[in-house]
């Protein structure tokens, strides 16, 4: 699952303590997308449109969804959806998705 790899990109185990996914932070996230709260059901397909830019990109550039890339492609596809834009990257929806997911 797209989710699961992302938070894992943005927050991997290491020194400074355990992965995004193993504190279920993709349960977070699924839970709160489903609430039926107006402010949840408007970001909602924000975050399930930037979720799939992710993993077209991925299939895209490598043949493979987001979640099945080793780390080095993971980390590739994240920084330039993070410094777009950037000729020849056009990624639908990754800016609001971005924004939305910082606040």
């Amino acid at each position: 699952m797209a989710t699961v790899a992302l938070v894992d990109v943005m927050f991997p185990e290491g020194h400074l303590g355990p992965s995004a996914s193993s504190l279920r932070v993709p349960d977070y996230i699924d839970e709160w997308v489903s609430a039926p709260y107006p402010a949840q059901q408007k970001v909602r397909p924000v975050i399930l449109d930037g979720l799939d830019a992710l993993d077209a990109e991925s299939v895209k550039r490598f043949k493979r969804p987001f979640a099945k890339l080793k780390p080095a492609q993971q980390s590739a596809i994240c920084d330039d959806f993070a410094i777009l834009p950037k000729p020849g990257l056009s990624f639908k929806n990754w800016r609001s998705f971005s924004k939305h997911s910082a606040s």
